[in-house]
C-alpha cells in the first residue's frame, strides 16, 4: 500500500519532559493505525504534530510526500493538504455557544467558503443523521450526553470530507457498550470513504477492535507491534505488560495501596 503519512527522526519535548527522540512511523493509505501508550506518554502531542498544530524540535512530518513544517513550502500548498485532515479531539473541543447544527456548519464556512449556506446546512444535517443525533439539531453541547458529544465531534470532523482522520482517544470516558458503538461508527464511516485513520488510545479492547496495525509508545519512540492478533500474542515484555495490565514490567512497578 502507498505510504500517506511518514514521520522521520522526530524529536519533541516540553520543558523537563522529553517525549520523542528519533521517532519514525509510516501510515499507509486507507489503513487504521492505532497507537497505544500510558497516559502522559505523548500520544496527544503526536496527534497535534500530525495535524500541524505544533511543530517538532527536529525531524520531518510528511503528508502525501509534503513536509508540512518546511518553511519553503508555499502556504496555499500546505493549506490544501490540511484541508484533507479531520481531527476528533479527546475532550471534543466543541463550540459551547453553538448548537449541534452550527457546530458543523461553522468549520465548513471557515474552510470551504465556496459552499453555500444551504449546502452547509444540508451537509450538517446529513452528518447529524448519520451519527444518530439528527433529531436534536438545536440542542447545545452541554445539553447532550458524553456519547452524543463524541458523535458530534466525529460528525464535525467529517464535515470537510477528510481523507485523513486523526482521532485523539475518541472513546475516552465512555462506558464499554457506548465505547464499542462509537468505535464501530468510526470504522463504518472510515470504510465508506476509504479514509486513512490515526487513532490514539490506552484502551486495548478498542485497539483490537479498530486497528489494522498497532503501535506502542515507549521510551520516546514507537514500538511497531503489527496486527491486533500479533499484539495479543506478543512476548515483548513492554507489550505484555500494557496489554495484560501487569503491575511489574518495563513500564515500571506498581504497588496497590491498601488502607
Amino acid at each position: 500500500m502507498e505510504t500517506l503519512i511518514e514521520v522521520k527522526n522526530l524529536e519533541f519535548s516540553y520543558p523537563g519532559l522529553p517525549l520523542f527522540k528519533e521517532t519514525s512511523l509510516e501510515i499507509k493509505k486507507g489503513e487504521v493505525f492505532v497507537l497505544l501508550g500510558p497516559s502522559g506518554s505523548g500520544k496527544t502531542t503526536l496527534a497535534k504534530l500530525l495535524a500541524g498544530l505544533i511543530q517538532p524540535k527536529q525531524g520531518t512530518v510528511l503528508i502525501e510526500g509534503l513536509d508540512i513544517f518546511d518553511p519553503k513550502v508555499p502556504p496555499l500548498k500546505r493549506e490544501n493538504v490540511f484541508k484533507k485532515v479531520g481531527m476528533v479531539f479527546q475532550k471534543n473541543a466543541l463550540f459551547d455557544s453553538l448548537n449541534l447544527l452550527e457546530n458543523i456548519t461553522f468549520p465548513q464556512k471557515e474552510r470551504l467558503p465556496e459552499r453555500s449556506q444551504a449546502e452547509r446546512l444540508k451537509r450538517a444535517q446529513s452528518l447529524l443523521d448519520r451519527v444518530g443525533i439528527g433529531s436534536f439539531p438545536t440542542l447545545f453541547p452541554d445539553e447532550i450526553s458524553g456519547g452524543m458529544q463524541k458523535r458530534l465531534g466525529i460528525a464535525r470532523a467529517l464535515a470537510l470530507d477528510p481523507e485523513i482522520l486523526i482521532l485523539d482517544d475518541p472513546t475516552a470516558g465512555l462506558d464499554p457498550v457506548t465505547s464499542r458503538d462509537i468505535a464501530d461508527l468510526i470504522l463504518e464511516l472510515q470504510k465508506e470513504k476509504n479514509a486513512t485513520a490515526f487513532v490514539i488510545t490506552n484502551d486495548v479492547s478498542r485497539a483490537t477492535q479498530m486497528g489494522d496495525r498497532v503501535g506502542l509508545l515507549k521510551d520516546e519512540s514507537i514500538l511497531l507491534i503489527g496486527s491486533p492478533e500479533e499484539m495479543k500474542s506478543s512476548q515483548n515484555p513492554a507489550v505484555k505488560q500494557f496489554v495484560e495490565g501487569l503491575l511489574n514490567g518495563p513500564f515500571g512497578d506498581y504497588q496497590m495501596e491498601v488502607s
